[in-house]
């Protein structure tokens, strides 16, 4: 299976020099984190997703449309996949599986970078593999549910930045 980030121009405020190595790598970390968690259907040899950047403007009035929520947010995401019940159920027979669309802010992240003491490229990180979480069915409306997508995504994190620097 390979996973295919679709972005528009990608913003050169995070500081990141390859942004083509930074989505490749990205695509194969969350590619393999999908595989181990046997979260695709077997018949499917790639998934997509588009990424989206938006103003801080655009996205509170995507925020409070959609979660009635008036500011801005780091990220959106928009399954495709997602029942009633929040879980992810893709077609079975499906080979390319396109699983929704993330909308990212871009001054939201650094503004969250700055005050978590994290350079920007990583805080994107933690947002690309969030969004990609919630696309396949991960939450954090519960303590158990957050666990989980946090302990996957920080290792996420944690190994692209490391591939990264190599």
């Amino acid at each position: 299976m390979k996973i295919n980030i679709q972005e528009n121009s990608f913003p050169e405020v995070f500081g990141i020099k390859n942004t083509h190595e930074f989505i490749s790598a990205a695509e194969k970390l969350g590619q393999a984190k999908l595989e181990d968690l046997k979260l695709v259907p077997e018949q499917t040899s790639e998934i997509s997703f588009a990424l989206t950047f938006a103003d801080k403007e655009e996205m509170r009035t995507v925020n409070l449309r959609y979660r009635e929520v008036n500011a801005p947010t780091d990220v959106l995401s928009f399954p495709l996949w997602e029942n009633e019940e929040g879980l992810f159920m893709p077609p079975e027979d499906w080979q390319e599986l396109p699983l929704g669309d993330v909308l990212i802010c871009p001054d939201v992240i650094i503004s969250n970078a700055a005050e978590n003491g994290k350079q920007p490229e990583e805080e994107l990180a933690l947002v690309i593999f969030h969004a990609l979480l919630h696309l396949t069915g991960y939450d954090h409306d519960t303590e158990d549910r957050r666990k989980v997508m946090w302990e996957i995504q920080d290792e996420l994190v944690g190994q692209l930045i490391k591939e990264l620097k190599q």
